[in-house]
């Protein structure tokens, strides 16, 4: 097998950024590392490149579209602005 095989099984491959690369298939987005293992997995609507060791995903949770930031091993960190935007309007 040759050291990019791995690529072919997604629709689109982002250059690398912070050891990470952004990978989609069927309408979902993740990360894989230089080897091509899928380090956080494809389960988000968005993502943004890594950027001093996070990332900005969009996901669907509890009836709200949510951009929130993840580590490069998969862990969430905190809402954005769009929750306190929410919050403000209460």
């Amino acid at each position: 097998m040759m050291a990019n095989d791995w690529k072919s099984k997604y629709d689109y491959v982002s250059d690398f950024s912070e050891g990470l690369a952004v990978v989609t298939c069927e309408g979902e987005w993740g990360f894989v590392d230089k080897k091509g293992k899928e380090v956080i997995p494809l389960k988000y609507y968005g993502v943004e490149d890594f950027s001093e060791g996070l990332a900005a995903v969009n996901r669907w949770a509890s009836g709200w579209w949510r951009i929130e930031y993840v580590d490069k091993k998969g862990n969430l960190h905190w809402d954005t602005v769009e929750d306190e935007a929410r919050e403000q309007k209460l």
